[in-house]
């Protein structure tokens, strides 16, 4: 299905006046990438009933513990990993010890303040996706999610950040373990942490989904193969109206 700017804001999906617009009703995602995903899914419809379904699907493998969704990942999270990965650092040591470690704070302090501020952000986005690795664990999966875990599964299963395994706390990481983890994040991995920061606009656009689903108790269309085009509606609103009067 194409629908030209016109008819998304006949219909109200989009408005100037952002308030009146059945988006910001929709939008409870909590990132610009998440908005950015969204908006795109907004504005270009899937094209088959296979991708309708598998969406649905995905959804409601969200709405099922929607409240044990990760809360570790923010929007100030994304921001601050991507501003460290777009800086220039004083030269960090690649097998930080303690003398290195004691010198590069000596000699770059405002390196050093601002690594230790980017590295807790780091090992919060770490943390979240491995709680959303977590939260599909057990789940059949469609194929567009699953592509999806399994490149950041990937990306956190490489060697060079395994020392963070056992970790939960950002505190529990020395001052030697935070200067190798910014070299790994700087130097080693950047091309895949660009992509953790990608890849979220998806899981964060798909969770606003389903908490949308969820708080206004919206109905999946359900699909019918046949011949002829046929609708069947029930109890019809828009949701953008406060005193709505459904009708079939």
């Amino acid at each position: 299905m194409k629908i030209d700017k016109t008819t998304l804001y006949d219909l109200g999906i989009f408005q100037r006046d952002e308030e009146f617009s059945l988006f910001h009703k929709l939008n409870f995602t909590t990132t610009a990438e998440g908005k950015n995903k969204l908006l795109e899914i907004f504005y270009t419809p899937l094209k088959t009933i296979q991708e309708i379904e598998d969406v649905q699907h995905i959804l409601s493998l969200y709405t099922q513990n929607i409240k044990l969704w990760q809360k570790r990942i923010t929007n100030g999270t994304l921001l601050m990993v991507e501003k460290y990965l777009d800086d220039n650092p004083a030269e960090i040591p690649e097998h930080p010890d303690s003398i290195k470690s004691f010198f590069y704070t000596l000699f770059h302090p405002a390196d050093h303040a601002m690594i230790v501020f980017s590295m807790r952000q780091v090992f919060e986005l770490i943390k979240g996706y491995e709680e959303l690795h977590a939260f599909f664990k057990d789940s059949n999966r469609p194929e567009k999610l699953n592509n999806l875990l399994v490149q950041t599964q990937r990306i956190l299963s490489n060697r060079n950040i395994q020392f963070l395994k056992d970790k939960h706390l950002f505190q529990e990481l020395n001052r030697n373990d935070v200067l190798r983890l910014a070299h790994v994040v700087f130097n080693v991995m950047p091309t895949e942490f660009k992509k953790l920061i990608e890849v979220y606009g998806y899981f964060d656009a798909w969770h606003s989904m389903a908490y949308a689903n969820s708080l206004f108790q919206m109905n999946n269309p359900e699909f019918i193969d046949q011949q002829d085009p046929y609708i069947e509606i029930n109890n019809l609103s828009h949701i953008l109206l406060e005193h709505p009067v459904a009708y079939s």
